[in-house]
């Protein structure tokens, strides 16, 4: 039994002394394909509550946002568990980066629970209501921890920052876009593309002009705080944006 003991305390230092494992552009896709069809689905989510009055938490269109989260999860626990049996800790199992994933996948499951009964206690939002419900706010949160996942990793990993190849860096360009999508997605109720008041005939036209100002105001410092982010760490290559 002491030799056993004494073999396992050899296994465990020994599992200890491996470090982060290596991530790389074939998870980065990988990823990112799971993250297309669950931010697919939240956009198509979203469509509904402006269009379809439908009382229920059980629609296609949240069986398209959930299922993406299951592909997701199913990536992201997969590369962890199976580097978990290789010897690497907890800690050290999922690439430089997508530690915050899991925490946004954790959270949104919880915020579907959440939303769940919040919809079944007060309805179905519509418009307005949809973008600003504290669910919805806590899965757009969620959602955005998890698609930055890739664009995390290649800031962490990257090893020419001045110089990155296109189409090995097109991974790292989709997952700011799709960063930038998921804040969109809930910051659409102050879009100058969404809601066209502005453009029409007004009892007050000077607060829907207003609105449509500030709209494109705050659109634009999104679209260039992503840009200034990702100039920050690389010389973006051409067709970037």
């Amino acid at each position: 039994m002491t030799v056993r003991a004494a073999s396992d305390l050899m296994s465990l230092e020994h599992m200890e002394e491996k470090g982060q494992v290596a991530g790389g552009v074939k998870f980065d896709w990988f990823i990112l394909i799971a993250c297309t069809w669950m931010l697919g689905g939240g956009y198509l989510d979203a469509w509904a509550h402006n269009h379809i009055r439908l009382e229920t938490f059980f629609t296609p269109w949240h069986a398209v946002l959930y299922t993406g989260l299951l592909a997701v999860l199913t990536f992201h626990f997969g590369a962890l568990m199976r580097n978990r049996l290789k010897g690497y800790s907890w800690r050290n199992a999922l690439p430089e980066g997508y530690g915050l994933s899991l925490v946004g996948i954790i959270g949104f499951a919880v915020g579907g629970v959440g939303d769940m009964i919040w919809h079944i206690l007060f309805g179905i939002e519509l418009n307005i209501e949809g973008a600003l419900s504290p669910t919805h706010l806590e899965l757009a949160l969620c959602i955005g921890l998890i698609v930055a996942g890739p664009f995390r990793a290649a800031w962490k990993r990257s090893n020419d920052p001045t110089n990155p190849r296109f189409v090995p860096f097109l991974p790292t360009i989709l997952s700011l876009a799709y960063t930038l999508s998921a804040i969109t997605l809930i910051s659409q109720l102050a879009h100058p593309f969404v809601f066209l008041w502005p453009a029409g005939t007004q009892q007050d036209p000077f607060s829907f002009q207003a609105l449509a100002v500030v709209s494109i105001i705050l659109q634009s410092i999104l679209l260039m705080g992503v840009f200034f982010l990702a100039i920050r760490r690389w010389r973006l290559p051409f067709g970037t944006f």
